[in-house]
């Protein structure tokens, strides 16, 4: 164990995978307690909740330098940009964790250590600094508005899927609990089935043209939406981004895309283009979903 001592504090989302995260979390919090170098500060909630205040409170009055996430991807990134927009804090030096509580934990994969099954990022010893992108966009009402991310963003299909399996009823909803995996392909196959590629103008890497985008993911980490993965070896601090482009697909070619996807493949297909950026620029005609670590907005441009 390091000897650089951490005040800790676990936030803890109970209504994190349709509210299954409280009983996980119950089940747990022994064992993980017994993991920490340091008696943590622990504080459950369930949106709406003031993160940001919360945040400030921890780290300006109670010196917290260690904040554990336990929830889904949704979570972190509320917890991430809560953090990135406080003042006069020193966030070189906040370390930020994550307990898998949720749907598809992004955020904690490759999966390095377990508890009763659910997946850890709790490795004190190998914490790192780590990149982040950034997406600043016109939303739905019309305002400038930006969004950290630390996994990954994404533009069509892939965010349409996000949205489905939010927002959805019926069978995916049902299945979303116990059988995460199969709602999430179930999203991803229903949304494609009724998905139209969209015009763009996009500038990257020196490449600026129109498209007709089906899919854009960018990456921080490989490890998307359940047991999906692109082939790209992407790294949390290498200051890149990974831009992995699918355009003009046909249905049929998105269920290969996403059949290869879920065995780890990706690059050198025909309509996929896959390179490491640091800026990227879409331009769209009208409002469309995009995700951020499984956080869905409405937003263009």
């Amino acid at each position: 164990m390091t000897h650089k001592r951490f005040k800790i504090a676990i936030l803890i989302n109970y209504a994190a995978h349709s509210g299954r995260a409280k009983k996980n979390w119950q089940n747990i919090e022994g064992e993980i307690l017994r993991l920490l170098p340091e008696k943590p500060e622990i504080i459950s909630f369930q949106p709406p909740f003031e993160i940001q205040k919360s945040l400030k409170n921890l780290i300006e009055n109670q010196s917290v330098n260690c904040i554990i996430s336990a929830g889904g991807d949704g979570t972190v990134n509320h917890i991430l940009n809560a953090l990135m927009n406080l003042e006069n804090v020193d966030l070189p030096n906040i370390y930020l964790g994550g307990i898998g509580l949720g749907s598809s934990n992004d955020f904690v994969k490759p999966v390095n250590g377990l508890v009763r099954g659910l997946p850890l990022r709790l490795d004190f010893e190998k914490a790192i600094l780590s990149d982040l992108g950034k997406v600043s966009f016109i939303s739905e009402d019309g305002l400038e508005k930006s969004r950290y991310f630390i996994a990954n963003a994404s533009l069509g299909v892939t965010a349409e899927a996000n949205l489905l399996f939010n927002k959805a009823g019926g069978i995916i909803h049902l299945l979303k609990d116990r059988f995460t995996n199969l709602a999430i392909i179930l999203a991803a196959l229903q949304t494609i089935f009724t998905f139209k590629n969209y015009k763009v103008k996009l500038n990257y890497d020196a490449v600026e043209k129109q498209a007709r985008l089906s899919n854009l993911a960018i990456l921080k980490n490989p490890h998307v939406s359940g047991d999906f993965k692109y082939d790209q070896p992407i790294l949390a601090n290498d200051g890149n981004l990974g831009f992995n482009l699918c355009e003009n697909m046909s249905r049929l070619e998105l269920i290969k895309t996403l059949w290869d996807l879920s065995k780890g493949r990706f690059s050198g297909k025909p309509k996929r283009h896959s390179l490491f950026i640091q800026t990227a620029k879409v331009k769209t005609e009208h409002i469309v979903a995009l995700e951020t670590d499984g956080e869905v907005f409405l937003a263009k441009d």
